[in-house]
């Protein structure tokens, strides 16, 4: 199921479409709702984020907690914001590897 038929995503998740970059690892993260406007971005292992509206924006976090989650980005769009968890949760990987 991806992102944008999840019944919770907002409807205008279902316009925006993700950039190239992400189209290409082809990669679709599992989404649950936290609580009331924060959603988990999850991969198959770890939380790589959070996604929380605030008013019409999407702030986008990056970390396995969200108490302790980095601020990587805002965007008007559903997708952009989960888009910019995970291309903030992979970059990390890269730079920081186990």
């Amino acid at each position: 199921m991806s992102i944008s038929q999840l019944p919770h995503a907002p409807s205008h998740a279902r316009a925006a479409a993700p950039s190239a970059a992400f189209r290409r690892e082809r990669f679709e993260p599992s989404i649950t709702l936290v609580r009331d406007d924060v959603y988990a971005v999850l991969d198959i292992c770890e939380t790589m984020g959070f996604v929380e509206r605030v008013g019409s924006v999407y702030v986008a976090l990056s970390g396995e907690r969200q108490i302790r989650a980095v601020e990587v980005g805002q965007s008007l769009s559903w997708d952009v914001a989960v888009e910019m968890v995970c291309l903030a949760h992979h970059r990390g990987r890269r730079a920081n590897p186990s």
